[in-house]
């Protein structure tokens, strides 16, 4: 079962990073939080600056998070271990595009405005607002422990193919989680309204089609010419 819906919470632990390093973390709400993931750029493929921000914020809750092709993952074990909630949320985003059309900054150090109780720049709803939420998660988590295993994982590369979730599959399966829990079910943590949850899953058709044209990605379709 697959459910679609963002988890919103207004206490968080934050990272703050240079190209280089992750520079310290520290306690921060929401909007902070958001800002500052917000000045690391993370474009489909490049997201290491953004997961090692992230791998260190859940160390520094006392979890024990593991870097996998570029994924992040931390487990936190329930008082049933025969069930389990897992927790997907992509790291990377799509282009800018051109830098003219973006009122403020989509990222860097000056990206991450907060203006009218909304916070501006690239990959803010799609979908650092859910590391944000799921970082506060893992926070909590540290704390409670919750009633069954719950997993929380930073994807890479979703917007490009869904290659880092697919490497979170094979890893979880590889590992022989699948196959410990009698009731598995997964939490995608996109941009919704936050009013409801819906089974988004129902089952897979398998085919193989042939288009022929140009790639591209909906949010540029201007780049698509055929």
């Amino acid at each position: 079962m697959l459910l679609l819906t963002v988890i919103n919470s207004p206490r968080v632990i934050d990272a703050r990073c240079t190209p280089a390093k992750v520079t310290f973390i520290r306690y921060m709400n929401t909007a902070q939080s958001l800002s500052e993931l917000l000045k690391i750029p993370s474009l489909s493929g490049h997201e290491r600056n953004l997961a090692d921000s992230l791998f260190t914020s859940l160390i520094v809750t006392g979890l024990k998070p593991v870097k996998h092709e570029g994924n992040v993952y931390v487990h936190v074990r329930g008082k049933d271990a025969t069930k389990a909630l897992i927790f997907n949320a992509h790291m990377d985003t799509v282009s800018s595009g051109a830098l003219s059309l973006w009122k403020y900054p989509p990222y860097g150090k000056e990206a991450g405005i907060e203006h009218n109780g909304r916070v501006y720049g690239l990959g803010a709803s799609d979908a650092k607002g859910s590391l944000v939420a799921l970082l506060s998660l893992a926070e909590i988590l540290s704390k409670e422990q919750p009633a069954i295993d719950v997993w929380i994982v930073f994807a890479a590369k979703e917007e490009t193919g869904g290659d880092g979730t697919k490497a979170f599959i094979t890893w979880f399966t590889d590992k022989s989680h699948l196959k410990r829990y009698a009731e598995l079910s997964v939490v995608i943590a996109g941009p919704t309204n936050m009013s409801e949850v819906h089974i988004g899953h129902r089952g897979n058709i398998h085919a193989e089609i042939i288009i022929r044209g140009d790639s591209g990605h909906g949010s540029e379709p201007q780049a698509v010419k055929r």
